[in-house]
């Protein structure tokens, strides 16, 4: 019986505790099950939650800047290193606002040696394998397979895991250019969407299934620090537990993230992406050959000011879209009690 349900996945594991007492009993009395069930924590001196770099990645060459002469991928994880040791393991504040600033600059100088291409495809081997276009710096891969199997949608998520052992920091981005045409806020938008979908599920499921106590990890996570990007700057939230993380409290968090970062950009009283560009319309020339705009978002977009203005015409349909896909992904969240709501 015993190596019968070692060969059955997660969900099928699921069904049989449904069966009765006795195979319920018996998938949650061996340790060999309880690993497979993420019952346990199971703890790795290692770094086993992102891939091993090949040796190309590993010996490239910071070009120029703070750090030029350094090897790239040494530099991002000593900052990603520090900021993570600096950081409060108990209790509920976040981290000092200082090493947060601290973190971001070191990553910024990093990335600020890097080659001078627009298309990461373009990029040498090597440093393609270290970008990260959701956070556009330069790590290795999380391996997405460690995740509990609620969690696995993350994978297809536009998000990002960094960190090092079993303290990680995610990082969520729903919009990745307040330039980009309407085809790509098509895109934007079932994103927004198909994440509330599977954060409710989850939170479904888990309660069905009485997975609160669940690893959210298996080698366990102790911390997970979340990246937000409010304005005028990001800041961070996070979920400590040094028994391992749960299914719960990782999703707590998760749910916590996605709302800020949907409030952020929902938030009418702010100066956000797409209301921006809405007003700018008025004024298509001056919005061009403004300064202040950022020149290289906007071109990789748009190849010319025609093509910008025709563009903007698209604006008040996005506004519409975006807004409509606010309100969807609202709806979907509402049943979950930590959800606080979009006004």
């Amino acid at each position: 019986m015993a190596m019968i349900f070692l060969s059955l996945p997660f969900h099928d594991l699921l069904r049989c505790q449904q069966v009765c007492h006795s195979w319920n009993d018996h998938i949650l009395g061996e340790k060999s099950m309880q690993k497979r069930m993420w019952k346990v924590c199971v703890e790795e001196n290692e770094n086993p939650h992102f891939d091993e770099p090949s040796a190309l990645a590993r010996n490239i060459i910071l070009e120029d800047g703070r750090n030029a002469g350094l090897p790239a991928l040494e530099t991002s994880q000593t900052v990603i290193d520090t900021f993570l040791e600096a950081y409060p393991t108990t209790g509920d504040l976040p981290g000092s606002d200082r090493d947060f600033l601290r973190y971001l600059h070191g990553l910024n100088d990093a990335c600020s040696g890097a080659p001078d291409i627009n298309d990461a495809g373009d990029w040498p081997t090597g440093w393609h394998e270290l970008y990260c276009h959701e956070c556009e710096e330069y790590h290795t891969k999380f391996r997405f397979e460690n995740v509990h199997p609620l969690f696995r949608f993350l994978e297809d998520t536009p998000l990002c895991i960094t960190g090092s052992s079993s303290r990680l920091i995610v990082k969520l981005k729903l919009v990745h250019s307040e330039f980009a045409p309407a085809s790509c806020y098509d895109h934007y938008c079932a994103g927004i969407i198909g994440l509330a979908k599977n954060l409710e599920k989850a939170y479904h499921a888990m309660d069905k299934g009485k997975l609160k106590g669940d690893m959210f990890t298996c080698p366990w996570c102790t911390m997970l620090v979340a990246r937000v990007a409010t304005a005028p700057i990001e800041r961070t939230i996070a979920s400590r537990n040094p028994l391992g993380l749960t299914v719960q409290e990782a999703l707590k968090l998760l749910v916590q993230l996605f709302w800020e970062e949907l409030q952020e950009l929902a938030d009418s009283n702010k100066v956000t992406s797409i209301t921006c560009l809405l007003r700018s319309a008025q004024d298509p020339r001056h919005f061009w050959n403004n300064p202040n705009i950022d020149i290289v978002g906007r071109s990789l977009s748009h190849r010319n000011e025609g093509d910008w203005e025709r563009h903007l015409k698209t604006l008040p349909a996005i506004l519409e879209q975006f807004e409509r896909a606010v309100r969807d992904a609202d709806a979907i969240m509402r049943p979950i009690p930590e959800w606080k709501g979009i006004p």
